[in-house]
């Protein structure tokens, strides 16, 4: 039908219901109602010198068209300055600009490695913005116009030629070319030369209006994110709650431009994520067994009658009809009664009770009766078992269970130090490949199946969790007869295998697999913690043990005691003390010592 739509003369609109346009309009509400400024986005300048100094160094997640791992490769080696080079590489990121090497020729003449040559000076004016590439449909219509006197239908139809590689017509539209040119006085050597760049280039000939409409889209998310960065992840977090990849690669990217993520809290969190000063709240919406129904009753009841002041509190004013028993145990879980600073574990245990005064107290008022012994349900005393609340393990794990994601602790945070040392990769960067290309990865096992070959041989497949995603895992028969006795064991484990993009999804076949434990102290690293004298004391040094222990990991630690001029004491700590020098066991030695001097040894 389009065919024919074209054929008598109608122009055809495509209207694309972008979701980015959601997530823009909630984040300038997000920004009116956290900053009290409304930001028009026609007004903003698309010269900013802040946004494009972010785009060069690749901070492109979830910025519109720009967020994929080979494009932000591209934005580093490009490094824009202008709103034009946007529009070009939003055309150029394509396979065939790709393979044929137009983008590597576009950034070197950006840079001036390469010189940039006009065939005819005519040529100049049309291909000055894109340094003498032609990455434009338009590029090649104006160069037929202008060149060799086509009118702008018969332009249009060298573009169609091009676009569809149509050979025969080629052959007369390229004798049309050389015969316009000549009309122009344009030598037929040089003629010929300008018309194979045409279409070498021209087959790859982007539209230009399409791509500068969605260069704008891109940058107004680089301009929300570079300057409320805040607003702008907590609307993309919303806008992507129901991809769970893609969430955690952007909590990942919030801890990493240093914005914290808050549990739910019944009274503080609305359905979607909310902006709490200069943190990011975690919406009901988020928590696993809770509904639209019953978030609902939650926020109206709030909204009605003001917060709530306890577990017990909530049972008695909610419709426990429709907040049952199972919502209530995913709320406690994830934290979202961490405010009443009762233990989750209390809570869980004394659920059944409360919900027994609460239901019977709702029974009761729905149906008022006499009764001449009176009842003290209204009254009953708020209590909870004595006992210890969960490990912190285990209350990273309820988290895990009930929103899908770790939010206050990642069990992989006190490894990255030497994660780091050991491998390239991440879950989010596998994708730029290439395939079969080694990799090494770590990460923890967050699910496993067992499956039987042919032959009658188990092997299985994995999901590989990191602190950015995950990546499916292939264990043959041979390795997984070798590895199976601590892939379920919760210990992060150390992958190296080849990347495998042959279908839609990335995938690792592994080659090696062992604890990250047992590769970590083949190549033990060594801390030195240099410790003025004067601040040392008996119970410094006893909290400095306490912190040393509460973060193991392969790092050997070498005190240095220092006395002003008097040459330095070296205490060499044993195997017991080895440590992981991550940011919170630096940010804690901190705190005991006031100019702790670390430094670290390969």
């Amino acid at each position: 039908a389009m065919k024919e739509v074209e054929a008598i003369g109608l122009v055809k609109f495509d209207f694309l219901g972008l979701k980015t346009l959601t997530m823009i309009h909630h984040a300038i509400e997000l920004i009116e109602k956290n900053r009290g400024v409304r930001i028009d986005l026609s007004e903003i300048p698309l010269d900013d010198p802040k946004v494009y100094a972010s785009l060069a160094t690749g901070s492109s997640l979830g910025l519109f068209q720009l967020e994929s791992e080979g494009m932000k490769n591209l934005l580093i080696r490009l490094k824009p300055e202008s709103f034009k080079e946007i529009i070009a590489l939003i055309a150029l990121y394509r396979p065939g600009p790709l393979d044929s090497g137009m983008i590597e020729e576009f950034i070197k003449r950006r840079h001036g490695v390469e010189p940039i040559i006009y065939e005819h000076p005519l040529l100049e004016g049309i291909l000055k913005d894109t340094y003498g590439v032609i990455v434009y449909q338009e590029q090649v219509m104006r160069i037929a116009s202008t060149l060799a006197h086509f009118s702008l239908e018969d332009a249009d139809n060298l573009r169609r030629a091009m676009a569809k590689k149509d050979a025969l017509e080629m052959v007369k539209q390229k004798e049309k070319f050389l015969e316009g040119a000549k009309r122009n006085r344009i030598p037929l050597r040089k003629a010929e030369k300008i018309f194979e760049q045409m279409e070498t280039f021209g087959r790859y000939g982007f539209n230009k209006s399409h791509s500068a409409a969605y260069a704008l889209l891109a940058y107004q998310t680089a301009y929300l994110k570079t300057h409320f960065p805040i607003e702008f992840m907590a609307a993309l977090l919303t806008s992507e709650a129901q991809n769970a990849e893609k969430i955690m690669r952007y909590l990942a990217e919030c801890r990493e431009m240093g914005i914290t993520i808050l549990p739910p809290d019944i009274n503080e969190s609305y359905r979607n994520f909310t902006v709490a000063g200069n943190q990011i709240r975690f919406g009901l919406a988020a928590v696993k067994n809770v509904g639209d129904a019953a978030i609902e009753v939650i926020l109206r009841e709030r909204e009605e009658r003001g917060k709530f002041r306890s577990l017990y509190d909530f049972c008695r004013r909610v419709d426990l009809r429709k907040v049952n028993r199972r919502v209530i145990e995913s709320l406690i879980k994830c934290g979202a009664f961490d405010f009443t600073k009762v233990y989750r574990s209390q809570m869980l245990t004394a659920l059944e009770e409360i919900l027994h005064w609460a239901q019977s107290l709702q029974r009761k008022k729905e149906t008022p009766q006499m009764s001449i012994w009176g009842s003290n349900l209204d009254e009953l005393e708020e209590r909870y078992p004595e006992m210890e609340e969960f490990s912190q393990q285990q209350l990273i794990l309820f988290e895990k269970e009930t929103i899908g994601f770790y939010i206050s602790r990642h069990p992989l945070s006190p490894y990255q130090e030497e994660i780091r040392r050991i491998t390239e990769e991440d879950s989010s960067t596998l994708s730029s490949g290439p395939n079969g290309k080694e990799v090494k990865l770590c990460g923890l096992v967050s699910q496993l199946k067992e499956v039987v070959t042919k032959k009658g041989d188990r092997m299985a497949f994995i999901n590989l969790e990191d602190m950015k995603g995950w990546v499916e895992v292939i264990l043959f028969p041979e390795l997984f007869k070798t590895a199976s006795s601590y892939l379920r064991g919760g210990e992060p484990v150390f992958v190296r295998g080849t990347l495998d993009l042959s279908g839609e999804q990335v995938k690792v076949k592994a080659k090696e697999i062992r604890p990250l434990s047992e590769v970590s102290s083949e190549n033990p690293q060594i801390l030195h913690l240099k410790i003025p004298m004067e601040t040392l004391t008996p119970s410094s040094l006893k909290e400095l043990k306490e912190v040393i222990l509460a973060h193991p990991g392969p790092y050997q630690v070498y005190l240095h005691l220092i006395n002003g001029d008097r040459p330095e004491t070296v205490i060499a700590l044993s195997e017991e003390y080895r440590v992981s020098p991550t940011s919170e066991f630096q940010e804690e030695v901190k705190l005991l010592f006031p100019t702790p001097l670390l430094s670290f040894e390969a």
